[in-house]
């Protein structure tokens, strides 16, 4: 008994480790990261005034910002210290502090005066696992670390840092101060209640954990019924923090609230919901804080009890270390500043013990324009506002706009001031400014102010946008800026010095802090063996530029191993001048014959009709057709949407849509050499007149000069009946078939997604096919044709043949040929509805040439072969032949949520994936958020041959969506030179197999023929009695497969027989029901 269960074991282990080989997934992503190499990366800088300076210790005079972007792909936090020196202390654009992956964002910091270290605290988004067991979420945490005063990290993993808070709710908008003993308290808002927000703290100890003395995951500082947000907060100077928010718990309009939290966890204020700094029946709103140097704090807010008189003012209160009011009752404050108009935008900072100055935007010099105004107040039983005019001093009056102001203490009693500028001419030209003010509140620099950025009014390199400066006192009594600038269209991080008499340090308009890409990358598309040796191209709409629109761009690669290496600057390089305004969509691209490319897009630049442009590209990057690039053909209405494919000879062959009257757009097309001579005109040629509206959907070249072109003729006015049309062209221009082209397919509905290739016998097109009208709900197919080179349709009439026709949609096919003429078609198909949903399907037509029963033959079960059926939707396949008679594919993905990932596998002949790949693909990029749109191409390089792949890529993604262009390599080794097997080169007929054996209604009868030419492939029952046909026709040379259906024959034994030239051969067939 033992002997037979030790036996019965080894089996089921054998059994074990043969499937768990046989659908265990290789690594063939060749490329490191394994995600993808990022062909364009931007950096996507978000900045929020981070900043603080260090105003004691023996690094006192350090400036510190903080902020987050994306320049490795997921957004981390970055910061720079500008030592006391004046010089900055870390590498160029900035130490990362927080690199997890997912997104790290929003940051805060504030010094250690213990130890010269910085405190910085953000909200993370990151997801991992461990184990198993999934942590982190996507609502956002709450998490911090600390740097030494040499940049290194001091607290927590490497990566992560240290949880603040870690609940599954949305933690958000942190506040960060010291405690005086190494260590921090971070507050923020938590909308863990349910209601839209409490606020939460949490001790952080100077061994960067936190304080056992204060609850997991933060301790309530307010969780009142209603809303408290808007919570700013700063040091009590005795290593507590001191908070206050805007509170609509009482009547529902908000008031202002405050408490004083102690580092061991106590609340000063109030009955452990706070205090009530103003409660006046008016609504209340953005207060902000400074402490008063002696335990409590000043306040100011925007108050609106006299909205109907001076419309929105400014409102104070003081309140001491025990949280009392020092100024009047709790449903007043004072007034700091009631003139006419609306004051809003309110700050305040310390400005000695015992005063503090506000300043805000101020609309009183005529209703409209914003002027920055301050006051320095003080008082210990009343306010007293020191300056002399009891309404504000004017910090900058000018025409338009002055906004968005900051200030920081000098340390004189007075206070630096910086704000947004539009007196050259309003947004987008806004320009940063500054001005000092001294303790009695006079200017002590130009009466103007002195400009920070854009002194001229002319901008800077095209300027656009400088906005949310931040201002901070430095070491040698005098200040730095930093700001937020667009002068290249993207968002960058610049700074100035200016010492205490106002005068510039650096250069004019300031020194990049940080820098790099912003806006998008779209619509990707990867081209491989430009050279043979590894090198591809890839092109892109880019909008880096911003206002400027997108432009198409273009970058080399080289495959090196396991990396890329890039030929043109990275992230690209533009293919027309950067000082053309106006942009572009819908680009296009083909490789040309003497190892470059050729682009066109549509083209929005100014003062023009949208017109069709290209760019001819060397290999070493060269602009060949002018900086400007080549306008394909003059016309005077706007011309759309452009295709293009080589014209063979290093030249082009472009096709577009552009109307023939007031609203029907009809096809042209040109011809441009490699020289960027238009050879068709200078309008190019009209290939249509119809009085239909018409759109190109795909162009090949025809080897011969010219190009077959398919279009999409929408034939009512109410866009429901689309048909298909295709026209040969030769390479004078001049139409090879009918006149005005030939119906492709003109049948009801709609007829779109055309995908077009060249055979070598002819030409391919699949289709989208809505005719399936059953009970009035159009119900999309795929269909196809085979043109031969005089323009005769081998599938049947302008109808097409139905490649799948399964019930719910099957759509977006694509199309290859192998190296023998055999027919690849892949799809996206919803037979299975829920929770399968969409699947990718693929046929093979192994026998393009009808036979007997007038039908192509295809090589695997009708309506095709399943080959990702995992749960979810796997959408937008991508095929390509592999070079053996299998073939790649690629497809968006979202088995894992929400966010699609790409997939892809590699088929052999038969449509069984090779060994390494799952039977539902093998994962090619997984990054965070959606990876969609795949592209592929083969690439070659030292024997090494594969599938490369570019995407669009949103791992970046935040709180906007944001895409990037990032590539990958599959290769599996199978396609590594020539194959020499009885496929590739048969020395006789052979009937292969039949599998499986016995069967029930299907099976794959698969034989080889040594030559072209007409084979007999039929069935027979044991009688020898004739059944049916499955496969007579003309092959070519090599092995096929072909589907023998007996859905409606009877059980039974049945003969399958080839016959041809004096062969004859055949095998038994076991049909079982």
């Amino acid at each position: 008994m033992y002997g037979k269960q030790r036996e019965f074991l080894l089996i089921v282990l054998v059994l074990f480790f043969a499937a768990s080989s046989l659908y265990s997934q290789e690594e063939y992503r060749q490329w490191t990261p394994p995600d993808g190499v990022t062909m364009r990366q931007g950096s996507h800088i978000e900045w929020y005034r981070g900043g603080e300076s260090r105003d004691e210790g023996e690094l006192a005079g350090e400036v510190a910002v903080v902020w987050s972007d994306t320049r490795h792909g997921d957004r981390g936090v970055f910061t720079q210290v500008l030592g006391a020196d004046g010089e900055w202390k870390f590498d160029q654009s900035g130490l990362q502090v927080a690199d997890s992956t997912g997104r790290q964002e929003d940051p805060g910091m504030w010094p250690d005066p213990t130890d010269g270290g910085w405190f910085v605290a953000w909200e993370d988004f990151d997801l991992w696992t461990v184990d198993g067991d999934v942590f982190g979420d996507t609502l956002g945490d709450i998490y911090c670390t600390k740097i030494d005063a040499q940049g290194n990290r001091i607290w927590g993993d490497s990566e992560r840092g240290v949880p603040v808070s870690v609940f599954d709710s949305v933690q958000e908008d942190v506040r960060i101060v010291q405690d005086g003993e190494g260590g921090c308290i971070i507050a923020w808002r938590d909308q863990r209640g349910g209601d839209a927000g409490d606020i939460y703290a949490q001790h952080i100890l100077a061994n960067g954990t936190p304080d056992p003395r204060w609850p997991l995951n933060g301790k309530v500082v307010v969780a009142a019924p209603g809303s408290q947000i808007n919570h700013t907060a700063d040091s009590d100077g005795a290593g507590g923090m001191i908070i206050g928010w805007k509170d609509d718990r009482i009547g529902g309009d908000f008031n202002i609230w405050a408490q004083r939290i102690r580092s061991d966890g106590t609340m000063e204020w109030g009955d452990g919901e706070g205090i009530l700094v103003c409660s006046h029946p008016a609504a209340q709103e953005t207060p902000k804080l400074c402490p008063d140097g002696q335990g409590g704090a000043f306040f100011c807010w925007v108050d609106n009890r006299n909205a109907n008189d001076s419309n929105q003012d400014i409102y104070g209160q003081r309140v001491d270390a025990r949280g009392n009011l020092m100024w009047g009752a709790v449903d007043e404050g004072e007034a700091i500043c009631t003139a006419e108009e609306e004051q809003i935008g309110n700050r305040i900072v310390i400005s000695e013990p015992g005063t503090a100055i506000v300043c805000w935007e101020d609309k009183r010099s005529d209703g409209s324009d914003i002027d920055v105004y301050a006051m320095r107040i003080a008082g210990d039983n009343a306010i007293q506002r020191t300056w002399q005019n009891e309404q504000g001093e004017a910090v900058i009056i000018m025409q338009s706009n002055q906004s968005g102001p900051r200030l920081y203490p000098d340390g004189e009693g007075g206070a630096f001031f910086v704000w947004e500028d539009e007196r050259f001419g309003g947004f987008p030209e806004i320009d940063i400014w500054i001005q000092r003010l001294n303790v009695e509140g006079q200017r002590m620099w130009a009466d103007e102010g002195v400009p920070v950025v854009g002194a001229t009014g002319e901008g800077v390199d095209g300027l656009y946008t400088q906005s949310g400066p931040l201002i901070r006192r430095t070491a040698d009594g005098g200040c730095v800026v930093i700001w937020q600038d667009q002068r290249s269209g993207s968002i960058h991080l610049y700074s100035q010095r200016f010492n205490a008499n106002g005068e510039a340090v650096w250069e004019d308009n300031g020194v990049a802090l940080a820098e790099g890409y912003s806006q998008n990358a779209l619509y990707p598309k990867v081209y491989g063996n430009i050279d043979n040796q590894g090198k591809f191209a890839v092109v892109w709409l880019d909008g880096r530029f911003s206002a400027q629109g997108t432009f198409p761009f273009i970058q080399y690669g080289i495959a090196n191993g396991e990396t890329v290496n890039t030929v043109l600057p990275v992230g690209g390089k533009p293919v027309i001048s950067t000082d053309i305004v106006g942009g572009g969509i819908d680009i296009d691209a083909t490789k040309t014959e003497d190892g470059g490319m050729i682009l066109v897009w549509e083209d929005h630049r100014r003062n023009q009709p949208y017109a069709i442009y290209g760019q001819k590209v060397d290999g070493e990057g060269n602009l060949l057709w002018g900086d400007e690039g080549l306008r394909i053909a003059e016309f005077l209405w706007d011309q759309k949407l452009p295709l293009v494919c080589s014209d063979g000879r290093g030249g082009a062959i472009a096709t577009w849509r552009a109307p023939t009257n007031d609203s029907l757009y009809n096809v042209f097309c040109q011809r441009i050499n490699s020289d960027g001579e238009r050879l068709w005109g200078n309008e190019g040629i009209n290939i249509t007149n119809n009085s239909v509206d018409e759109t190109v959907e795909a162009i090949v070249p025809d080897k011969r000069g010219g190009a077959v072109i398919v279009w999409r003729a929408s034939e009512d006015v109410f866009d429901t009946d689309d048909d298909l049309w295709i026209q040969r062209i030769d390479k004078d221009g001049e139409p090879v078939w009918d006149e005005g082209g030939k119906p492709l397919c003109n049948t009801w509905n709609k007829q779109r997604h055309a995908e077009l290739v060249r055979h070598p016998e002819g030409f391919v097109v699949v289709w989208t096919d809505g005719r399936d009208d059953e009970l009035g709900t159009p119900q999309d197919d795929i269909y196809g044709q085979f043109i031969l080179p005089d323009g005769t349709f081998l599938w049947g009439d302008s109808l097409g043949y139905m490649i799948c026709g399964e019930e719910d949609h099957q759509q977006y096919p694509d199309v290859d040929i192998t190296t023998r003429g055999e027919i690849w078609i892949a799809w996206e198909d919803g037979r299975w509805g829920e929770p399968r949903q969409r699947d990718v399907y693929v046929q093979k037509i192994n026998r393009w040439n009808p036979g007997e029963n007038g039908r192509p033959g295809e090589a695997f079960p009708e309506d095709g072969s399943a080959i990702c059926a995992a749960n979810a939707d796997q959408v937008l396949p991508k095929i390509h032949r592999d070079g053996m008679d299998g073939l790649w594919v690629t497809w968006e993905d979202y088995r894992g949520g929400v966010w699609s990932d790409i997939y892809a596998t590699h088929l052999r002949p038969d449509s069984r994936p090779y060994g390494g790949w799952l039977p539902t693909g093998n994962l090619v990029c997984g990054a965070t958020h959606k990876q969609n749109i795949p592209k592929l191409d083969i690439l070659s390089y030292r024997n090494h041959k594969g599938a490369i792949m570019v995407w669009e890529d949103k791992r970046a993604t935040g709180k906007e969506e944001l895409s990037n262009t990032f590539v990958q390599f599959l290769n599996d080794n199978t396609v590594g030179a020539p194959i020499q097997d009885r496929s590739a080169h048969p020395n006789g007929y052979s009937l292969e197999s039949v599998y499986p054996n016995p069967f029930n209604s299907q099976t794959l009868v698969t034989f080889v023929a040594p030559r072209d030419g007409t084979v007999n492939l039929k069935v027979y029952d044991v009688s020898g009695r004739f059944v049916t046909d499955i496969g007579t026709g003309y092959w070519s040379a090599g092995r096929h497969s072909v589907v023998f259906s007996a859905s409606d024959l009877a059980t039974g034994s049945y003969i399958v027989q080839l016959k041809v030239d004096g062969v004859q051969l055949q095998r038994q067939l076991q049909l079982i029901k």
